[in-house]
């Protein structure tokens, strides 16, 4: 299939998951809504200066700041998520994107066991438990989905051949 990108890639991808959060508007509409609002305000603060009522012109601008700073805290976290690679070799790279941070773990597929944790559908959480490891994936899922990447990741750790632990030094390299 291909390659994981990064320090030394150590074997071809067997099965990936992409866990993003899906958003209910495409950047394009979001871009105009955003726009649309401070239009909109910028036309009251406009007329309100126009008539000499100069409270409303501040409001106006407080209104256009608060809305541009919320959008862009918006914008920042729209693409959070994590990506899951299965290798042919047994690996596990996960990268956690959170904002402008990402994070890459590398877990051997042999010792990975998946845990659910939650009282409920709703506030049910899959994580990935290696040693001391622990990684919670699909938390921009809704439960539905969640539950569908669960069996999916189940089912293609139960199908791996059995992987010696001689490879394990394939593991370390990419640490």
């Amino acid at each position: 299939m291909g390659e994981i990108p990064g320090p030394p890639a150590v074997g071809a991808v067997q099965r990936r998951w992409r866990l993003r959060r899906n958003c209910c508007v495409s950047p394009r509409q979001f871009v105009a809504g955003i726009g649309a609002i401070a239009a909109v305000a910028t036309a009251v603060g406009l007329a309100g200066a126009w008539y000499g009522i100069w409270l409303i012109p501040l409001y106006c601008l407080a209104e256009v700041i608060g809305t541009a700073v919320a959008a862009f805290c918006f914008i920042r976290h729209a693409r959070d998520g994590e990506d899951v690679a299965l290798l042919s070799n047994g690996t596990l790279v996960v990268e956690l994107y959170q904002g402008q941070k990402v994070t890459r773990h590398v877990m051997h597929g042999q010792w990975v066991r998946i845990v659910r944790r939650g009282t409920g559908a709703a506030d049910l959480s899959v994580w990935l438990h290696e040693g001391r490891l622990r990684i919670r994936l699909a938390r921009h899922l809704d439960p539905a989905r969640r539950l569908a990447f669960e069996a999916d990741i189940r089912q293609a750790l139960a199908q791996r051949p059995s992987w010696s632990v001689g490879r394990l030094t394939d593991v370390d390299a990419v640490l």
